[in-house]
C-alpha cells in the first residue's frame, strides 16, 4: 500500500475536495457506507455526490468530515491537512448558487481546530491500562427474548444508528438480566465492537436523587475512560463542567462506548419527570457527534422529547410468552407439574420471570446445608433437590392458585405480602432471615470473607436464600434482588436499620483484612469506601480517618472523595464530636482531607496548630494512633516547616516521630519504608536550598545521605514478598514512588546510566497502574532528563513529549495538582530546548513558567534560573554554551 503522502502527489492539483477524500478513502481500503456511519444524519447518496464533486460540502460540516476520517483511521499529514483546506475553500467559494463566505479569520480558526484534532493532548502513547470488567450476572439460564435480542442488536447497529435506547418495562420483567446478556456477548463474544461500561444505580435507587445518579454516572465513566476523577481542587468542577469533560472524550474515542444503565427509575424526579441535570446531560450527548450509545433500563418513563428524537429508541421488554413461562418453571423444578397449571401460573403472574420464579420458590423446600468448601463454586441453585414428591408440588401449586390475589394491585405493591408468604412457607431460620436484614441494607455484593461475620456455622443461610430465589445468580459474591432488597428494607426500623449497618461495618473490615477482591476491579475501592461511609454514621471518625488516610490513594483515585466530603459534612454538624479525644483527633484530620473536594482552601498553619495539638495528645497518651496515622500528620507539619525553611525543626518532628515507633519498625514493612521516604525527602529538599544559597559542599553531603536512603527504601521494598493483593498493590506503589525520586537524584550528580535503569523499573510499575493520578508523568519527565545528559536528545523530546502530554490531561479534567505541575514540567522543556540549540523558545517556556512556581516546587525556579542565566551568557557572548548539541541534526 502507498503512503498517504505518495498518493497525494499523484492527484492533479485541479481536482476538487470530493476527489482529494476518495483517494484518501480508497487508499485506507474504507468503504462508503463506513464514513457514512461516522457521519451522524448522512445518507449514502449525500456521501456519494461530495466524493463525485456533484455537491460542495458547507462549512460547518467540515469539521465533522475530518473527524470521521480520524475515526475511520485515515490519518492526516501536514500536506493532506493543507489540501483538505485549500480544496474545500476553493469548492465552497466557487458556488454560484447558496454561497457559504467565510472570512480569513474563519478558515485560519479551522486550520487551528483541524491541527488540534490532529495533535490531540493524549496523542502519545498511553500507559498500559487495565480494563475494568462489570461484575455480570449469570445469564446462561435465561429463556425466550431471543428475537426481542435480535431486535436490540439491529438498533445497536443501523444507520443511523441510535444514541439513546430507553428499555422499559415492569419490575421484575427482567431488564438486569437482559442488560447483563447483552454485556456478555459484547465482552466476550464481540470483544472488538465496541467499549462496554455497565453503570448500575441500585447504591442510589432508594435514595431516588437524580442530581446523585448523575453524579455516579459521570463520576464512573470519567474513571472507566481513563480520566481520573477531579481530585481535591477550589474551585470543584461543576457537573455540567464534568459533563463537557466527558463528551469531549467520547467524541475523540477511536472505539465505539456502549454505557448500560440499569435502575434507571433514579433519573427521574417529581411525577416521573426527568431531572433537569439529565435533560441537560441527554440534550448535550444526542446533539455532539460520537459514537456512544447508553441504554437505561428503567420501570418507569414518561417520555422526554426535547432533544433530538431520530437518534433516541424507546424499547420495551415484553413479558415471557407463556410457552418459554413454562419452560422457566419447569427449569426452576416445577417440571413434573402438569403443563396446563403451569400455563395458568404463567398468566396469573403476566409473564413476570421473577414472580415466575418466585412461584417456583414457594412450593419447594430449602436445600441441605453445604459446606464452606463447595460454597462460591457457581454451583446451580438446583445442584441437589430436596427430597419433595410431584404430588406434594402439584398440590402446592393449586393451593397458590386457588389464592388470586396473590399478585393482586401493582407489582411493587405485592412485593411484601409475597416476600413474607415465601419466608413462612419455606421456613427460613432465623439466620437465614437476620442475613435477610443485613443484605437488603448492604449497597454491594459480599464475597467469602464478609459473608462468614454473618454465617460463622457455615454457609446454610445463603443457601436458604438463594433457594428461595432472593438471590442475584452472582458465582462467587452474594446480593439481594433489587425488588427484595427494596421490600426488605422499608420494613425496617431506624433502629434495625443502625443494628444491621453494624454488623456490615465488622464484615466489611474482615473483608478488608483479608485483602482478597475481584482481580482488575475497582471493588476494593467501593468496599473501603461503603465501610469509611458506615463508620462516619456510627460518629467513628478516628477509625474512618485513619481507613482514609491508609487507602486515600484508591478512594481519591476512583472518584469517591466528593461522595465522602458531602458525607462526612452532613454527619458531623448533627453532634458534637468534641466530646472524645478521638473524635475530636478524627474530625479535625477529615476536615483537612476531605474539605477540598468542597472547594474550600486548606491554611497551613492551621493544619499546623491542630496536627501539632494531636500529635500532643499522641505522646501524652491521651489518644491512640495506628503508625501510619503519626506518619501522616507528621509528614504534614514537616511539609509546612520545609516550605517555611525552617529543616532543623522539621527534623526534630521528624526525630520524634521515629523515636516512638522505634519498636514498631522491625515487623512493619510499612512503615520502615515511611520513615525512610520523610528521612530522604527532608534531606533532599534542604540539600536543594543549600545549592540555591551557593553551599556547595553541604548540598552535595545531603544530596548522598538522600540517594543513600532511597537506595535502602527500594532494596527493602523489592526484598518483600506480600501475598495478599491490596497490600502488594501498595508496596508497589510506594516502590515506583521510590524508584522515580531515586533516579532524580541520581541524574542530578550525573549518574545518567543507572538513573535511567532506575526510572525505567519505575515507569513499568506504573504503567502497571501501580501509582497515583499523574505519577507516570513525573517519570516521562525524569527520563527526558536523563536521555538529555545522556547526549540522547531525539529519545528526550519524545518523552517530554509524554510527559507534558500526560500532566496537561489531568489538569484538563480539574485536577488541581496537575495544573500547578504544568509549570514544572515546562521549565523541564525550556531546560531541554535549551540543550537542543532552541533558545528563543527555551526562554520564552522558561520565563512564562517561572513566575507560576510553588513554594514547594522551588527548586525548578533555581532550575529555571540558572538557565535563563545561561542564555543571558551565550547572548553575551553571542557563541553557544559548550554543551549545545546544533538543533539542525536534532530535528
Amino acid at each position: 500500500m502507498f503512503a498517504q503522502e505518495d498518493v497525494l502527489e499523484d492527484i492533479d492539483e485541479k481536482q476538487d475536495f470530493g476527489s482529494l477524500l476518495k483517494v484518501l478513502r480508497v487508499n485506507k481500503r474504507v468503504k462508503q457506507s463506513e464514513m457514512v456511519a461516522l457521519l451522524p444524519g448522512w445518507t449514502p447518496s449525500m456521501y456519494l455526490r461530495l466524493e463525485s464533486g456533484e455537491t460542495a460540502p458547507a462549512f460547518d460540516q467540515l469539521l465533522p468530515i475530518y473527524r470521521a476520517f480520524q475515526m475511520a483511521g485515515i490519518g492526516f499529514p501536514l500536506s493532506a491537512r493543507h489540501q483538505f483546506v485549500e480544496r474545500a475553500r476553493s469548492r465552497i467559494e466557487g458556488k454560484k448558487t447558496y454561497r457559504d463566505q467565510h472570512s480569513d479569520a474563519e478558515w485560519a480558526e479551522l486550520r487551528y481546530q483541524l491541527t488540534r484534532m490532529s495533535s490531540p493532548p493524549d496523542a502519545s502513547p498511553a500507559p498500559a491500562h487495565v480494563v475494568t470488567k462489570p461484575l455480570l450476572a449469570e445469564t446462561g439460564h435465561l429463556v425466550g427474548r431471543e428475537d426481542w435480542r435480535e431486535e436490540l442488536m439491529e438498533v445497536l447497529t443501523c444507520t443511523p444508528r441510535a444514541k439513546l435506547v430507553i428499555i422499559t418495562g415492569p419490575a421484575g420483567v427482567g431488564k438486569s438480566s437482559e442488560l447483563n446478556w447483552l454485556a456478555s456477548s459484547l465482552l466476550y463474544e464481540r470483544p472488538f465492537f465496541s467499549r462496554l461500561i455497565l453503570c448500575d444505580f441500585r447504591a442510589v435507587e432508594r435514595m431516588n436523587d437524580a442530581q446523585e445518579a448523575f453524579e455516579v454516572f459521570v463520576g464512573s465513566l470519567l474513571a472507566e475512560l481513563g480520566l481520573s476523577p477531579p481530585q481535591p481542587q477550589t474551585p470543584p468542577l461543576s457537573l455540567d463542567q464534568q459533563a463537557t469533560v466527558l463528551l469531549e472524550h467520547l467524541e475523540q474515542a477511536a472505539q465505539p462506548v456502549i454505557v448500560l444503565l440499569d435502575h434507571g427509575e433514579c433519573l427521574l424526579g417529581e411525577q416521573d419527570v426527568l431531572a433537569p441535570c439529565w435533560q441537560r446531560f441527554f440534550t448535550r450527548f444526542l446533539r455532539s457527534q460520537h459514537r456512544a450509545t447508553l441504554l437505561l433500563a428503567t420501570n418507569r418513563w414518561a417520555g422526554w422529547y426535547n432533544g433530538e428524537q431520530r437518534f433516541v429508541v424507546e424499547h420495551e421488554l415484553p413479558p415471557l410468552p407463556a410457552e418459554k413461562g413454562v419452560l422457566l418453571l419447569q427449569q426452576s423444578g416445577l417440571d413434573s407439574v402438569p403443563v396446563p397449571l403451569l400455563e395458568q401460573i404463567c398468566d396469573n403472574v403476566g409473564g413476570i420471570p421473577l414472580c415466575l420464579e418466585w412461584v417456583a420458590a414457594l412450593v419447594k423446600q430449602p436445600l441441605v446445608l453445604d459446606e464452606w468448601d463447595e460454597f462460591g463454586q457457581g454451583e446451580s441453585p438446583l445442584a441437589v433437590q430436596g427430597a419433595v414428591s410431584p404430588p406434594t408440588l402439584t398440590q402446592a401449586v393449586q393451593r397458590l392458585l386457588a389464592e388470586p390475589h396473590i399478585f393482586g394491585g401493582s407489582l411493587a405493591d405485592a412485593i411484601a405480602p409475597l416476600l413474607e408468604r415465601i419466608i413462612a412457607t419455606q421456613h427460613l431460620s432465623i439466620e437465614a432471615q437476620n442475613l435477610l436484614h443485613v443484605l437488603a441494607v448492604a449497597a454491594i455484593p459480599l464475597a467469602k470473607p464478609a459473608l462468614q461475620v454473618f454465617c460463622p456455622q457455615g454457609p446454610r443461610p445463603i443457601k436458604e436464600l438463594r433457594n428461595a430465589c432472593m438471590l442475584v445468580a452472582y458465582p462467587k459474591r452474594t446480593q439481594l434482588l433489587p425488588l427484595i432488597a427494596s421490600a426488605v428494607y422499608r420494613q425496617l426500623s431506624l433502629e434495625q436499620r443502625h443494628e444491621q449497618e453494624t454488623l456490615l461495618i465488622q464484615a466489611y473490615s474482615a473483608w478488608v483484612q483479608a485483602g482478597k477482591f475481584q482481580e482488575g476491579s475497582s471493588e476494593q475501592g467501593a468496599v473501603i469506601t461503603e465501610l469509611i461511609a458506615l463508620l462516619l454514621k456510627h460518629h467513628r471518625l478516628l477509625e474512618a480517618t485513619e481507613l482514609l488516610i491508609y487507602y486515600n490513594w484508591l478512594i481519591f483515585n476512583l472518584g469517591y472523595g466528593l461522595r465522602l466530603a458531602r458525607l462526612a459534612e452532613s454527619v458531623m454538624p448533627r453532634f458534637d464530636w468534641h466530646m472524645t479525644e478521638d473524635n475530636e483527633c478524627g474530625g479535625l484530620m477529615l476536615h483537612y482531607m476531605l474539605s477540598p473536594f468542597l472547594g474550600k482552601t486548606i491554611n497551613s498553619a492551621n493544619r499546623f496548630l491542630d496536627y501539632q495539638r494531636i500529635r500532643n495528645a499522641v505522646f501524652a497518651g491521651k489518644v491512640i494512633l495506628k503508625p501510619l496515622t503519626e506518619m501522616s500528620i507528621t509528614h504534614h507539619m514537616m511539609v509546612h516547616l520545609m516550605n517555611e525553611l525552617r529543616f532543623e525543626e522539621a527534623q526534630e518532628v521528624l526525630s520524634a516521630c521515629r523515636a516512638r515507633l522505634e519498636p514498631l519498625q522491625h515487623s512493619n514493612l510499612d512503615l520502615q519504608a515511611s520513615l525512610l521516604e520523610k528521612r530522604a525527602m527532608l534531606l533532599g529538599t534542604w540539600s536543594e536550598y543549600a545549592e540555591e544559597q551557593g553551599e556547595i559542599q553541604t548540598a552535595r553531603s545531603l544530596q548522598e545521605q538522600t540517594i543513600a536512603l532511597y537506595r535502602q527504601s527500594s532494596v527493602l521494598l523489592v526484598n518483600h514478598e506480600e501475598p495478599l493483593p491490596l497490600k502488594d498493590y501498595r508496596f508497589k506503589k510506594r516502590l515506583a514512588y521510590c524508584l522515580t525520586n531515586l533516579s532524580y537524584e541520581l541524574n542530578r550528580i550525573g549518574q545518567y546510566e543507572e538513573a535511567l535503569q532506575v526510572v525505567e523499573r519505575s515507569i513499568a510499575l506504573k504503567e502497571q497502574g501501580y501509582g497515583e493520578i499523574g505519577a507516570v508523568a513525573a517519570s516521562y519527565g525524569e527520563k527526558s532528563q536523563i536521555l538529555a545528559g545522556l547526549g540522547r536528545f531525539q529519545e528526550a523530546l519524545l518523552f517530554d513529549e509524554k510527559a507534558v502530554a500526560e500532566v496537561q490531561r489531568l489538569a484538563h479534567t480539574g485536577y488541581t495538582l496537575s495544573q500547578e505541575e504544568v509549570w514544572v514540567y515546562l521549565v523541564n522543556r525550556g531546560r531541554l530546548y535549551l540543550r537542543v540549540g532552541r533558545v528563543d523558545e527555551a526562554e520564552q517556556l522558561l520565563r512564562e513558567a517561572r513566575p507560576h512556581i510553588q513554594d514547594r516546587r522551588r527548586v525548578y525556579r533555581m532550575f529555571a534560573d540558572k538557565a535563563l542565566e545561561e542564555i543571558e551568557q551565550w547572548r553575551r557572548q553571542a557563541t553557544a554554551p559548550e554543551h549545545q548539541l546544533d538543533w539542525r541534526w536534532v530535528e
